[in-house]
């Protein structure tokens, strides 16, 4: 999981001055669903590369996940924005959902990527790459996920972990969420006088940042 750079201060910091591409968070680790019934798209496949792990369910029912990865001879790949599932293996049952995937591509529309650990738990990511949209919500409760993105429209009060989708990007050929960071930006010199550094800011620690005897941060 990738977590954004943050930066604390304490009575003493040493720090050098940072890049500007350091506010930008790109997120990899990107899972695919895919409706493999293409007449009433009612059964889906998640597809998870990162635990090499498939699951099949039908549609707003995740609490009874089928695992089906075993069915196959290999992993399915992606490329591209599309997926594609291998034969099945030997002695495979093609069980939920497997003898309808064997061998066959699927264009993905919906990306999961994981995001980060809140009190809450882990926050995900789902994107709906045709109206470009975009859902923020915690993983295994469907209930909490809302819109934060849809076009141009951004919602950032929908985001739990406090994020700004004003510049949400994905890249279909890596399956990479960027998001680039625009909060303004405040560069600490030494701190003579009580300062709380809000979530609001991006604080940019030039140097030695001293803060003086007596002084609360």
């Amino acid at each position: 999981m990738f977590k954004k750079p943050k930066f604390f201060a304490s009575s003493l910091i040493a720090a050098y001055a940072l890049s500007g591409s350091l506010y930008a968070a790109d997120y990899i680790n990107t899972s695919f669903y895919v409706a493999y019934d293409s007449q009433d798209t009612t059964q889906y496949a998640l597809v998870l590369p990162s635990v090499n792990k498939v699951y099949t369910h039908k549609a707003g029912d995740i609490t009874n996940l089928a695992q089906v990865d075993t069915e196959f001879s290999a992993f399915p790949t992606y490329t591209n924005g599309n997926l594609c599932f291998p034969a099945l293996a030997n002695g495979a049952t093609g069980a939920d959902g497997a003898s309808i995937m064997a061998d066959k591509c699927y264009e993905v529309k919906f990306f999961y990527t994981q995001k980060e650990t809140t009190t809450e738990g882990t926050a995900f990511m789902l994107y709906y790459a045709p109206a470009d949209k975009v859902y923020e919500g915690i993983a295994g409760d469907a209930s909490s996920f809302a819109v934060v993105k849809e076009g141009t429209v951004i919602t950032n009060s929908n985001s739990i972990t406090e994020e700004d989708y004003t510049n949400f990007s994905f890249n279909t050929t890596s399956a990479t969420v960027t998001l680039t960071d625009v909060k303004p930006t405040e560069t600490l010199y030494s701190i003579t006088s009580d300062k709380t550094l809000t979530a609001d800011t991006n604080w940019l620690l030039d140097g030695k940042v001293e803060v003086a005897a007596g002084v609360t941060l």
